[in-house]
């Protein structure tokens, strides 16, 4: 899921630019991989309507701080 707010950041230029140039090596490279993680074409198999998923990849880009983290529960 965390793959297709981050295709709909980038897509829809939610990112600061500038800032992941700096610091982020083969970020066209990342965002070109990013093209099967579309919240289209990951909408059935997440279960969740594909506007729904660019509203929450707007939300996050957009309120301030956010944070985003994943978690596997007990291991």
């Amino acid at each position: 899921r965390q793959m297709c707010i981050r295709d709909s950041s980038l897509e829809e230029q939610l990112v600061d630019r500038q800032f992941l140039a700096n610091r982020v090596d083969g970020l066209a490279a990342f965002a070109a991989s990013l093209a099967d993680f579309a919240p289209e074409s990951v909408a059935a198999l997440c279960g969740v309507n594909a506007s729904d998923i660019r509203t929450a990849a707007r939300l996050y880009a957009t309120r301030k701080p956010s944070m985003c983290f994943h978690g596997l529960g007990i291991t």
